[in-house]
């Protein structure tokens, strides 16, 4: 595969388990102090993937488990966020403004605050109470570390025993992930063609994948290509978006292999109706073997392996459009 080195790959995997007892450890230091809620605070792509994790959270423990944005916080502090709260946050820099300015305000209510980041030090280690630093550039290893940072919590809680064969699945994620990418790499460069040379992008994904459409179009198509693009869930696919359709339009739809693969159906089924222009990525064809339990938590990771790795790149080699480049983002004050 061109622009992939499969020893560092597997090495990045590596030095993610290898911090997973500080996970641990923080998430026995917000037990042993008690919590009534969780928060878990990010923004842009970042709060995206947090999405996933709060959605298997919220399915194993009674304990309410918000997601919110962090400008949100800023502007308009929940009265939830308090002394009884568990926050949990990240930031691949370690100094996104938003982010840092609601941790500070979290900390000012008597929070606790759990965090991960890529850099050793950085103002968000600073803010948090245990701080993981941890390799998160690629979209797989990012949602790794943010389920073990909210995972580790449940089951030092208690909410969540199987949390040791879950570690035993992904300790060999990119292991895994590796053919998939190989698999995915004979179709991804005709796939890049057709979003590079569309005017406008539709996504759509559900269920515990729902807010990947959201990051992809946001912070790949738009911001690090601008590829004008729009996401919508398959569920709200049908209040709206459906009149945008027509022979032309390009439509990438993100199936997946729980439950809400049904609605992903629907949205494949009619819009092949009217548009000669829809590519659907089956992640029934790019399955991990694991506990059934997992499955669909694991087509999160494989979702991203193939998205913001593989495809990333070849749309890269399509538009000749560097995806670290950018016009305005952390290039001006805004």
């Amino acid at each position: 595969m061109e622009n992939f080195n499969k020893e560092v790959y597997l090495g990045i995997c590596d030095t993610i388990m290898s911090k997973e007892p500080e996970f641990e450890a923080g998430a026995q230091k917000a037990v042993d102090r008690g919590f009534d809620n969780i928060i878990m605070t990010a923004a842009g792509g970042t709060m995206a993937r947090f999405f996933p994790v709060v959605w298997v959270m919220k399915k194993y423990s009674s304990v309410p488990v918000y997601l919110v944005n962090s400008a949100d916080i800023v502007v308009d502090t929940p009265n939830y966020l308090s002394e009884k709260s568990l926050v949990l946050s990240a930031s691949n820099s370690g100094n996104t403004k938003e982010i840092n300015e609601a941790l500070k305000i979290a900390r000012e209510r008597g929070a606790m605050v759990l965090s991960v980041g890529d850099p050793a030090e950085c103002p968000l280690k600073d803010l948090s109470d245990n701080y993981v630093s941890a390799p998160i550039n690629l979209g797989e290893d990012m949602y790794l570390t943010f389920f073990m940072l909210g995972l580790s919590v449940l089951y030092k809680k208690g909410d969540f025993p199987n949390y040791p064969v879950w570690v035993e699945e992904v300790k060999d994620l990119h292991k895994n992930l590796v053919p998939l990418k190989e698999k995915f790499d004979l179709v991804a460069p005709e796939i890049a063609k057709k979003i590079a040379k569309s005017p406008y992008v539709m996504m759509t994904s559900s269920g515990i994948l729902e807010k990947i459409a959201y990051w992809y179009t946001l912070c790949v198509l738009e911001e690090a290509q601008w590829i004008r693009s729009y996401p919508v869930s398959s569920q709200d696919f049908f209040h709206g978006a459906l009149e945008m359709l027509d022979e032309d339009q390009f439509l990438f739809i993100l199936k997946g292999v729980g439950k809400y693969r049904v609605l992903d159906e629907r949205v494949e089924n009619f819009a092949k109706k009217i548009s000669n222009n829809v590519v659907v990525l089956d992640l029934a064809d790019y399955e991990i073997a694991g506990s059934e339990e997992f499955k669909d938590l694991r087509s999160v990771f494989v979702a991203a392996s193939l998205l913001s790795d593989r495809l990333e790149h070849h749309i890269e080699m399509v538009t000749g459009h560097s995806m670290a480049f950018r016009r305005y983002y952390r290039r001006m004050e805004y």
